[in-house]
């Protein structure tokens, strides 16, 4: 396998493994609570690595703070949607969102620049996202 193959192949894996975990979530008919047992399954399974890991210092356990209180505003709002709506469309939306705010995050805290087809891409996909997120009209 080619070494520029490996990210692409990893990041399918991921796409698909956070698919299957939102699906086993929305089926087991509490939302909340299985995602709640997700979260603390994932958790745990990381625990024997950590004697593998250097202690974090000062600068990064902010860094930990603040990704533990966005991480806990996405997951509510996760699991609030997925008790709201069907996965089907909430999924998508929320997965597919992330790449735009993403680009433009990096773009105005990192100074990171998107080629003029990276940005078209990014318009094209969210606009392709919001038809698909529209509710169909029922005739009448």
């Amino acid at each position: 396998m080619s070494a520029p193959l490996l990210p692409i192949i990893l990041c399918l894996f991921s796409a698909v493994t956070v698919a299957m975990t939102n699906l086993f979530v929305k089926r087991g008919g509490d939302v909340l609570a299985t995602r709640m047992i997700v979260s603390l399954t994932m958790a745990a399974s990381v625990l024997p690595l950590l004697p593998f890991v250097p202690f974090p210092s000062t600068a990064v356990w902010l860094a930990l703070v603040l990704s533990l209180i966005a991480h806990g505003a996405y997951q509510f709002a996760m699991v609030r949607a997925l008790q709201r709506g069907a996965l089907s469309l909430v999924f998508p939306v929320m997965r597919g969102l992330a790449p735009l705010l993403t680009a433009i995050l990096a773009t105005f805290v990192l100074d990171e620049q998107l080629s003029r087809w990276g940005w078209g891409g990014l318009i094209l996909a969210t606009a392709a996202l919001f038809v698909f997120a529209t509710p169909e009209k029922k005739p009448e």
